[in-house]
């Protein structure tokens, strides 16, 4: 039973992470992406007319949204290949005495580090809070009950730039924590509190970034079911534990060595420094902008004119205020 589990979550965790999809600047690479892509919405597009039926339409491009219908459209066909694949896989292989070890390790370094990867471009905005800004004066003169959940749950979390930066300081711990394998028990237990508190905000608020933050908490619980022998012996039956063993592959020659130390030296530097160093740069160029743009503020509308002529309070488009934002926005207010 632990193979045929472990099949189906090396397909699926394959499928849903999609790691080919990080080399599409190499040359070359692109072309075969565009086919697989090509492929992949044929296969999403077949699954859903027969089988599935989330929509007689699927709509891939959402305006930022990731809930679309194709998406969760692909993830129920994901699980049925994930299912498929395991069965076929199981018929093959069914022989099989061994564990996966080579298999279970790479799968296990593809979640944790697309895990730590997330982890640390979310909290890193967040520690500048710049994912949820503080409610402008737009917003905060429009009426309550005119705003979307989403909306409304972006502007109590922003509001607070406390909490917002305590909350992308905890998703950098879960990063840090899963860059070292004796720690990454530790950041998955951590990640599923993290990643369930985001998922529970998106699904209460209708914030369209569900079934990736659903992913996301499946990752780490994926990560803690690994070593859920000693954590269930440690928490609940109060019994020994002995030290985690960890497989590895032994790289002998000398390249592999050293190419293993230049791609954690890479990682830290892609998604960790780099964006560091960006949200550093916007959070500065926010201040600069203000200083540059006209001074923010509620200004009330006290006459208007049109064609040289007094507009009367009868006229609809009548101005009653203009609001000037940071960032060079604003609003009006008609009567």
């Amino acid at each position: 039973m632990k193979k045929v589990i472990f099949r189906f979550f090396f397909i699926l965790f394959l499928l849903t992470i999609s790691p080919w999809y990080f080399f599409n600047d190499i040359p070359g690479v692109s072309f075969l992406l565009d086919f697989y892509h090509k492929v992949e919405v044929w296969i999403v597009e077949f699954f859903n007319k027969h089988l599935i039926h989330v929509k007689d339409t699927l709509n891939e491009n959402g305006g930022g949204s990731g809930d679309t219908s194709f998406a969760w459209a692909q993830f129920y066909t994901f699980i049925i290949l994930s299912v498929l694949g395991c069965i076929i896989w199981s018929l093959i292989d069914r022989k099989r005495k061994n564990d996966y070890l080579t298999l279970d390790f790479l799968l296990y370094n593809l979640v944790r580090y697309h895990l730590a990867l997330v982890s640390f471009s979310y909290g890193i905005i967040k520690v500048f809070a710049l994912q949820m800004p503080f409610p402008n004066l737009s917003q905060l003169a429009t009426p309550l009950g005119d705003f979307l959940p989403m909306r409304l749950s972006w502007m109590f979390i922003g509001y607070s730039t406390p909490y917002q930066v305590f909350s992308g300081i905890m998703e950098i711990v879960v990063g840090i924590l899963l860059l070292n394998r004796k720690t990454v028990t530790l950041g998955a237990l951590i990640g599923v509190v993290v990643f369930a508190n985001v998922f529970m905000i998106n699904l209460s608020y209708d914030v369209p970034v569900k079934l990736y933050s659903l992913q996301l908490l499946m990752n780490a619980s994926f990560l803690i079911a690994i070593d859920w022998k000693r954590l269930s012996s440690f928490f609940l039956l109060n019994k020994h534990i002995t030290p985690a063993v960890f497989y590895d592959i032994h790289f002998k020659k000398k390249w592999q060595k050293i190419g293993r130390i230049v791609f954690k030296i890479v990682f830290v530097i892609v998604f960790v420094l780099l964006p560091f160093n960006n949200s550093w740069k916007r959070f500065k160029a926010q201040d600069e902008n203000d200083q540059k743009a006209i001074k923010k503020g509620i200004y009330d509308i006290k006459a208007a004119t049109k064609n040289n002529q007094k507009v009367t309070n009868g006229d609809e488009m009548i101005w009653k205020d203009f609001i000037f934002d940071k960032g060079g926005i604003g609003s009006i207010k008609t009567i």
